[in-house]
């Protein structure tokens, strides 16, 4: 960290460096936590689209099963 006869100023700087440097940290955290979301919700949207797909073509079999 600072040494003791460090300049007031350079701490300062410092300071804000290390602000910066966390805040960036954070948004990328956010940015990462949103992409692993917006993956999950596609996961679960492509699921629900094949067991819709999947209960179709349960019921034209059952269709064609009655026609029979």
């Amino acid at each position: 960290m600072s040494k003791p006869n460090t300049p007031m100023w350079l701490k300062h700087e410092e300071e804000e460096e290390e602000e910066e440097e966390e805040e960036e940290e954070e948004e990328e955290e956010e940015e990462e936590e949103e992409e692993e979301e917006e993956e999950e919700e596609e996961e679960e949207e492509e699921e629900e689209e094949e067991e819709e797909e999947e209960e179709e073509e349960k019921n034209l079999k059952d269709v064609n099963l009655k026609d029979v």
